[in-house]
């Protein structure tokens, strides 16, 4: 048998116990009495295990090595006065026991004690045997427990026991009996009950042993412990009241079945069976156990369910530590099962290879233990989605131990969308769920308890458990949570859920875990943990419930200073690209204006000497008020440098001549027009003129019109037709700084020269 401690909340020793008793009192011999303490703590322990105080996981026991000890009869009474010799026995008239154990040799008889009592403690005595039918002569005739535990008995006389016409139990465990002897006690007391034969030598049953127990009224006989490798069930018929049969660590390898119809409860564990028990009549449908509620075959070799289950009342079974490798269609299925609440199919010992639809398919399934079988859930080829189907009141699921760590969101609600809306407690601790999200459990509308612990999960997703309105327990131990926030969980979950595990968490005390500090202090019996506890990773030695930081320190936040940094880092940069744009914009200007010319946007006008010549290279249309500049700075350029022939008004109109006729007969003569807008240019009719003039008898003439910006125009003050203009032409803009000037000529003979 494999046991394995996790979590140990608490262990308490009381030394008023009657395996204390029976074991160290009047004990001279030190390794005898440390035997006898170690007995009492791993019995303490053992009680620890099956009231749920312990999570069993990972330190294993092996099963040759559980010490054998008697069931206690009744709680040691606290007040035990010596009634015999030197504390010989210990007697209380308050709990009717007489406690005569643990003298080892020195007492051979068993006393006459005054009082009537029920409970007659005679274990560990050394009695070897007992060969007078009136050795119990001085006990009381009231005796109904009677423990002759480890005593090294090797016969008993048939009528030793008449005396007691009211024992109900008899133990005898931890003595070298025969099936003879056993025959013998249970054919003189037909009053007893429960027969306790634990670690007694005992092998196989010879045929016929038990052939004149027909008397008895038996109950409940415990074999467990022996050397019984075969055992066939007719046997034991003649005890017609057995409801309980325990027949543990025997290896038992073959088991022959019988009608046994009073059986309520079996115990094969720890055995060598490769088959399932038969629990069928040959060849029919009738039930050899029909009142069997119990059947506990874990710890053994069992391969497999093939062959037809009777077993109409089993309401538990537990098939753990077994070897069914391939599970199969309606295995576990209400027709084979139908009255089946728990199944126990944990610890598989091997792979899995196949994990059908409908494995489990049983509407009377309330409790399911799948853990510890390492299955890969996410695996389509082993594991099916409808694995769970036909579970409709399943209302407690363990899977502790597989494979989740792949599961997506759709499959995830796909395997258990037959049991979401019935599951009450979930296991998934150690399952590799790292990532969750508020989708994975919105579904689990009836979930009471959640276990999700050492799953490496590192963030809760805010909002991930505050669907489940019925959610009273959450355990998160021994992830990876660094911090838990006020949004983690809303203000109803907080109320709603009665315990929080969250213990063993590598936690940063900082800032952030502020808030949780506070709740966790103003709400300590939320919050279990264990011996782990809630400590801070970056703080050794420092539970976060102690952690200290400024708060004031806290109140603007990291977000907000990494926030700061960031728009600060942001502006500087922006400040750096501007003042590189300034510094040389002229010349990205010039490069964005050859960069982007429109070059290929066809046929370039091609001027020919022979086709069309021209008076003037260039029209140029200005304000009066801005002739200083054109002779100052355009002429010079154009006519110096260039050697262009411009058309300037103030030059080159004919005198006498109509003023529109010259600006028509100049316009057309020219080759180009420059257009120098300013607010001058915006005001002058003329100016006007020549433009409208321009956009109605030249547009024709690809690229003809080159367009100056002296200086700067409100919107308000243009016209419609230099609206019209600026959105269709890309201009060239005058400016007096040097580097801006070498890109408004570069630019314009740029545009001159196309």
């Amino acid at each position: 048998m494999e046991f394995a401690v996790k979590k140990l909340s608490y262990f308490k020793v009381h030394y008023h116990t009657n395996l204390i008793s029976r074991n160290i009192h009047n004990t001279k011999d030190s390794s005898t009495m440390l035997k006898a303490l170690c007995i009492f703590i791993w019995s303490q322990l053992w009680v620890e295990i099956v009231s749920g105080k312990l999570r069993v996981e990972t330190m294993h026991i092996p099963a040759n090595d559980m010490p054998c000890w008697p069931s206690l009869p009744l709680p040691h009474p606290g007040n035990l006065t010596s009634c015999f010799g030197n504390r010989m026995c210990r007697c209380s008239n308050i709990t009717q026991t007489a406690d005569c154990s643990g003298n080892h040799g020195n007492l051979t008889f068993v006393p006459h004690l005054q009082g009537d009592f029920r409970t007659l403690n005679f274990s560990n005595n050394k009695l070897s045997e007992i060969t007078d039918v009136n050795f119990f002569a001085n006990a009381s005739g009231e005796v109904r427990i009677l423990d002759l535990y480890s005593n090294s008995l090797t016969c008993i006389v048939r009528g030793a026991f008449d005396r007691f016409r009211k024992l109900e139990k008899l133990l005898l465990g931890g003595n070298s009996l025969t099936w003879k002897g056993v025959a013998a006690v249970l054919s003189g007391v037909t009053s007893l009950l429960d027969l306790d034969l634990k670690c007694s030598s005992l092998t196989s049953i010879p045929k016929d042993a038990l052939a004149d127990v027909r008397m008895s009224r038996l109950r409940a006989l415990d074999v467990g412990e022996n050397n019984i490798k075969s055992l066939d069930l007719k046997e034991l018929q003649p005890l017609r009241f057995l409801k309980y049969l325990y027949a543990w660590k025997n290896e038992l390898e073959n088991l022959k079945s019988a009608r046994l119809p009073s059986l309520v409860a079996v115990k094969l564990k720890n055995n060598h069976l490769y088959e399932f028990p038969d629990t069928c009549k040959a060849g029919t449908d009738e039930s050899l156990f029909p009142h069997l509620r119990n059947l506990e075959v874990e710890f053994n070799n069992i391969g497999n369910l093939d062959k037809p289950v009777c077993l109409p009342n089993v309401l538990s079974l537990t098939l753990r530590y077994n070897k069914i490798l391939t599970f199969k269609t309606d295995m576990f299925s209400a027709r084979r099962f139908p009255s089946l609440n728990s199944l126990n199919v944990a610890w598989v010992e091997g792979r899995v290879l196949a994990l059908p639809r409908f494995t489990f398919n049983s509407s009377a399934l309330t409790k399911l233990d799948f853990s510890h079988t390492n299955v890969n859930f996410s695996d389509r080829s082993t594991v099916d989605e409808d694995v769970f189907g036909g579970c409709n009141n399943l209302g407690d699921l363990i899977l502790t131990k597989n494979d989740f760590s792949t599961v997506s969101l759709d499959r995830f609600q796909k395997l258990f969308q037959p049991i979401a809306s019935t599951l009450k407690t979930l296991h998934l601790g150690e399952c590799g769920f790292v990532h969750f999200s508020q989708q994975y459990f919105s579904r689990f509308a009836r979930l009471q308890r959640l276990y999700l612990y050492g799953n490496g999960v590192v963030h809760i997703p805010d909002g991930a458990f505050d669907r489940m309105e019925q959610l009273l327990l959450l355990n998160l131990d021994s992830n990876r949570i660094a911090v838990v926030t006020e949004q983690t969980f809303s203000d109803d979950t907080r109320k709603r859920v009665v315990h929080f595990d969250l213990s063993g968490n590598p936690f940063m005390c900082t800032c952030h875990l502020l808030w949780f500090k506070r709740w966790l202090l103003q709400n300590p019996g939320h919050f279990t943990g264990g011996t782990k506890g809630y400590r801070c990773a970056n703080l050794p030695h420092t539970h976060v419930q102690h952690f200290e930081t400024s708060e004031q320190a806290c109140l603007l936040g990291e977000d907000a200073a990494w926030f700061t940094i960031a728009i600060s880092c942001l502006l500087l940069s922006f400040f750096l690209v501007f003042v590189v744009f300034f510094r040389f914009r002229w010349h990205m200007r010039l490069w964005f204006y050859e960069s982007c010319r429109e070059r290929s946007s066809g046929k370039r006008r091609k001027r020919t000497k022979e086709g069309s010549r021209f008076q003037y290279d260039a029209f140029v249309a200005y304000a009066k008020e801005d002739v200083a500049w054109i002779q100052r700075e355009l002429l010079p350029v154009l006519e110096g440098e260039w050697g262009m022939r411009l058309c300037v008004h103030q030059r080159d109109f004919q005198l006498g001549k109509h003023i529109v006729d010259n600006i028509a007969d100049c316009v057309n003569a020219s080759e180009r027009v420059i257009l120098v807008f300013s607010p001058h240019f915006a005001r002058s009719q003329w100016c006007q003129f020549e433009l409208k003039f321009c956009q109605g008898n030249v547009m024709e003439r690809d690229d003809v019109m080159v367009l100056v910006a002296l200086r700067e125009t409100e919107s308000r003050d243009m016209t419609g037709a230099m609206m019209a203009v600026l959105q269709t032409t890309t201009y060239i803009e005058w400016d007096d700084d040097t580097e801006a000037r070498t890109s408004f000529w570069g630019r314009l003979h740029l545009a001159l020269s196309d």
